[in-house]
């Protein structure tokens, strides 16, 4: 988030809005962000936060803020499934001149290409840490289902981002309970 704050600042953009995932991820990444954003100056036009799996005008009315609002950088903490959810409603309702600045978790993500709303998504900017090994963490994620920790809101994210499903009511394809890390 620092990181990202900087990188803000650096490019003198002094005014901008930022947009979030509405889970721990999107949050407190956002939360960090704007934090560190304030201390090189930069200000917060606006912070919203929408759920694929939230009320389905949520994102309207982020549309809504965003058409009226006058700063055109927006801080991006979501992951590719709402990134791309959302360059598709700005491509469907024409919305140019927009600078998104991109998490980690969307900004490398090779889906987008195939997506609607691709164009919107070209001249994006944020940095990815690096790829580390840690020793039997793989063997650990194999060994992980989401049904040993149904009330835990991490893996639940984590569950409905990998496999591209939804584990509530939503208009993502529901997760069917068959996933596995081993595959």
């Amino acid at each position: 988030s620092r990181a990202l704050a900087k990188l803000v600042h650096h490019f003198g953009w002094t005014w901008i809005g930022a947009l979030a995932v509405d889970n721990r991820y999107g949050l407190n990444g956002m939360a960090l962000f704007i934090k560190a954003a304030k201390e090189y100056g930069v200000c917060i036009e606006y912070s919203e936060a929408f759920s694929l799996s939230g009320p389905p005008d949520s994102l309207q009315n982020i549309i809504e803020i965003i058409t009226h609002a006058t700063s055109k950088v927006i801080m991006a903490f979501m992951s590719h499934r709402e990134i791309k959810l959302l360059a598709t409603e700005f491509y469907r309702q024409n919305i140019k001149g927009m600078q998104l600045v991109g998490s980690d978790a969307w900004i490398t993500d090779h889906s987008l290409t195939d997506s609607e709303g691709r164009s919107i998504l070209v001249g994006s900017l944020g940095f990815v840490v690096s790829k580390a090994q840690i020793p039997a963490l793989e063997e650990h994620l194999r060994q992980i289902h989401r049904s040993q920790f149904p009330n835990r809101q991490f893996l639940r994210d984590f569950w409905e981002d990998l496999f591209n499903c939804a584990l509530n009511d939503s208009e993502i394809k529901p997760c069917s309970g068959f996933e596995s890390l081993l595959n």
